[in-house]
């Protein structure tokens, strides 16, 4: 018996629920996209009216709302183009390059060139000199100013991370060497 009442309650609530429904379901005729896709008309129209100004060359004149009232069309695609192959108008021309040729350099020109560039390697020649002193002079420099080795080896390692070279070295190392980050 109990069970009976419970078919009749559940059945009473969904006549409840389909008679709201009904209510506030809409007309038949009124379609719930229409809205939408008058709104796609109009932005879409008036595009289409801005690129056919901007290409006359004037100023786009202030938009007024259009309106149809004519039956929406069909949300169909249309169909996809056939391929109809490849069509060639005329074949691919490379262009032709036409080197002009110089006239012959005049002997006094040459030598005068030739002479400017012994001089510009010379001057090469020196300032890769000077560089490789210069850098020479700087790594001494460097070894100079490491601290000399401590007598404790903890003194010595705290020696070498006060450089920040060695403290990015030292950081490289341990995420390579140390135990995986699931065991952290």
């Amino acid at each position: 018996m109990e069970h009976n009442v419970w078919v009749v309650v559940a059945a009473g609530i969904l006549w409840l629920l389909q008679a709201l429904k009904k209510k506030t379901a809409p007309p038949r005729g009124a379609d719930p996209g229409a809205d939408e896709a008058e709104r796609t008309r109009r932005v879409q129209a008036q595009v289409q009216r801005k690129i056919a100004e901007r290409r006359a060359g004037r100023a786009p004149a202030p938009a007024a709302p259009a309106r149809y009232d004519g039956p929406l069309p069909s949300p169909v695609a249309a169909p996809r183009p056939v391929y109809g192959g490849v069509r060639r108008e005329r074949e691919f021309e490379p262009p032709t390059i036409v080197l002009e040729e110089s006239p012959p350099a005049e002997p006094a020109a040459e030598a005068a060139a030739l002479a400017r560039q012994q001089q510009l390697a010379e001057q090469l020649r020196a300032l890769n000199e000077a560089n490789r002193a210069a850098q020479s002079r700087q790594s001494a420099a460097i070894t100079a100013s490491v601290a000399p080795a401590a007598e404790t080896p903890a003194e010595g390692w705290l020696a070498e991370l006060r450089q920040p070279q060695s403290v990015r070295r030292a950081i490289l190392l341990r995420e390579i060497l140390g135990p995986p980050v699931c065991f952290r």
